[in-house]
């Protein structure tokens, strides 16, 4: 067999030194992505998409490094190849990578960084006055015009009992004042009687 005519299939670590060469290797990583040979295929397209080789050649690897590394799960490098197609000048290109970045950003996880918060159980006191809770989350909520109202009867109502012990105990020291002289007179003369009790005592005794 001649090998006369026989691209040279470079290593990973060499650079691509003709475009012949990159279309060669452009269709050994398209065969290896379609052979779900995704590592083979990454390293395959990587070479043409980092080489010198023709913006189409390119292009198509790029498009190439995008499908591999989604069908591979690495979501954040399919973006990566993925968002400068975004603004292709080629419409079908352009329309396929702005529906191919909605379904990656779908995917993609969240950051490991943030863990979820973890949900406080519920103690046997709140489970036992769970059921009460909800009857009292269910009750119609307080107006506030009729708060008010019942307020407001509540401060008329204790301004009225004090002004009734007010008067009851000013009424009762007008009482005291007016009769305070019957009093007197009435001490005065049950005196009287008392020592002319003890002078008739001492005549008949």
């Amino acid at each position: 067999m001649d090998d006369s005519n026989t691209v040279p299939y470079p290593s990973p670590s060499e650079p691509l030194s003709s475009t012949e060469q990159a279309a060669v290797v452009l269709q050994e990583g398209l065969a290896a992505l379609q052979q779900k040979d995704i590592v083979r295929a990454i390293a395959h397209l990587e070479l043409v998409y980092q080489s010198s080789a023709s913006t189409a050649l390119r292009l198509k690897a790029q498009v190439g490094l995008v499908k591999a590394h989604h069908l591979q799960g690495n979501c954040q490098a399919a973006i990566a190849y993925c968002q400068p197609l975004c603004d292709n000048a080629n419409p079908p290109i352009r329309a396929w990578a702005v529906q191919v970045m909605q379904t990656l950003n779908q995917r993609q996880p969240t950051s490991p960084d943030t863990p979820p918060t973890p949900t406080e159980q519920p103690t046997g006191l709140e489970l036992r006055y769970a059921g009460r809770a909800q009857k009292w989350n269910a009750l119609a909520p307080i107006n506030r015009a009729e708060s008010g109202v019942m307020q407001g009867a509540t401060a008329i109502a204790l301004i009225a009992i004090l002004w009734c012990i007010v008067r009851t105990v000013f009424g009762f020291t007008n009482f005291l004042g007016e009769n305070l002289s019957w009093l007197q007179r009435f001490c005065i003369t049950a005196t009287r009687w008392h020592g002319l009790c003890w002078q008739l005592g001492g005549y008949i005794w």
